[in-house]
């Protein structure tokens, strides 16, 4: 019987520190996760983060390029508006100097 209780409390001592062991396994390989989880989230974020960029980016080169032509025939505008201004003051001296050689020669006579 003493041999039977002996092995009892060998094998008993045995699964303590089996279950030690397992438990010291276990909290190594939750703190292995937590690396690899918090690795993981970091790259997540850093590629988030870097395609964000590129997509503000591409969006600012978008605007650009949508509003670049509007500029362009603002200033198209601009210029035909200025040529019209000229020429209408052009054509104003002409018909001004024309109505002041007649209107002299109607009061010469």
């Amino acid at each position: 019987m003493v041999s039977v209780d002996a092995e009892k409390c060998q094998l008993e001592q045995r699964l303590q520190e089996a279950n030690r062991a397992l438990d010291l396994a276990d909290s190594h390989l939750k703190e292995e996760i937590e690396k690899i989880k918090t690795s993981l989230e970091q790259e997540y974020n850093r590629l988030y983060e870097r395609d964000q960029k590129k997509h503000q980016h591409e969006l600012h080169q978008l605007r650009q390029q949508l509003i670049s032509p509007i500029n362009n025939s603002l200033q198209d505008i601009e210029e035909i508006k200025k040529m019209y201004r000229i020429e209408i003051d052009r054509l104003y001296r002409k018909i001004n100097n024309s109505f002041s050689f007649f209107f002299s020669l109607f009061i010469l006579r």
